[in-house]
């Protein structure tokens, strides 16, 4: 049988959603993984790994729209006559960094719950980017720390930023994601970050010490320096210490997340993550039947697979 994204360490096969960090935390403990030839890239980058990629006869893996490389996970359950869909992360809002959502029918939906909240409604994407390049335009004359992961929002940003004619200074994080990126057909243009020569642009920066960079930038040169950030999360945290924030989420919130049930159409729709009980409650209020995963209902709808 299948773990999905680590969720438990009972089975030696684990499919991997995406290659953000809290869903390879496991991966090199396995033999065999089942994930998109991106994400395996992905993952590389970031781990050695070891572990042999294959795609069992009765899986599909679908575009899931996080970010580049990340998929859902169609299983057939052939004995059961089952078919079951683990959506993991996915986001139905057009990314320019990541493969377009596709959504097929299935019996059984196992469905992320990061953004359980109907008062939790995100922007328009383009807006988003609009504001971040008139904000960034604003400040031409200073520096600008975005708080990022070095995978999928660094590159979004770095995106926003040639847009508007920016090549942004990166980590060295960043910037080892980012040559798979552009192995894979993008053009992310970039610079790498010299702390000992640097003029007023944005810097997108995925390491912790970001309020050590900032007093290090503003001493040496005698310039502004003004933090990021560019995340669904500001709904939930606020700014988190930053100057700035911007609602940008590589997640569906919980509107999508309804329009995604209803392409699915399951007969049962297990939520999955920290908030799947809150999640599960909201959608039984919506009149899905609906409960919140757990390893025994699972190990049962796959046993047979």
């Amino acid at each position: 049988m299948i773990s999905i994204d680590g969720s438990t360490d009972i089975y030696s096969i684990m499919f991997v959603s995406h290659a953000h960090a809290d869903h390879i935390r496991y991966i090199e403990s396995r033999a065999k993984i089942i994930s998109s030839e991106r994400t395996y890239d992905l993952a590389s980058a970031r781990r050695r790994l070891k572990a042999e990629r294959f795609i069992p006869r009765n899986i599909e893996l679908l575009p899931a729209g996080h970010i580049l490389g990340s998929t859902q996970l169609l299983l057939h359950n052939y004995a059961m006559g089952l078919d079951i869909i683990y959506s993991g992360d996915f986001n139905l809002a057009s990314n320019p960094v990541a493969e377009k959502i596709i959504i097929k029918e299935a019996d059984v939906l196992i469905i992320d719950s990061t953004y359980y909240d109907p008062s939790i409604r995100f922007e328009d994407r383009e807006d988003v980017y609009e504001r971040i390049i008139e904000f960034v335009e604003s400040k031409r004359d200073s520096f600008i720390v975005f708080r990022s992961y070095s995978l999928g929002k660094a590159q979004e940003l770095i995106y926003i930023m040639n847009k508007a004619g920016i090549v942004p200074y990166v980590d060295s994080n960043i910037a080892k994601i980012n040559e798979v990126y552009n192995k894979n057909g993008f053009c992310l243009r970039y610079q790498h970050i010299d702390l000992k020569d640097l003029e007023p642009n944005v810097i997108i920066y995925s390491k912790l010490n970001v309020d050590i960079l900032k007093s290090y930038i503003k001493i040496r040169y005698n310039k502004d320096v003004y933090t990021a950030v560019a995340t669904g999360m500001i709904y939930r945290y606020g700014l988190m210490r930053n100057d700035y924030g911007f609602g940008l989420s590589d997640h569906a919130d919980f509107y999508q997340a309804i329009d995604y049930i209803n392409s699915v159409n399951p007969r049962l729709i297990l939520t999955y993550g920290n908030d799947k009980v809150k999640f599960a409650r909201y959608l039984k209020a919506y009149g899905y039947n609906a409960i919140p995963f757990s390893e025994i209902y699972y190990s049962y709808l796959v046993a047979d697979d």
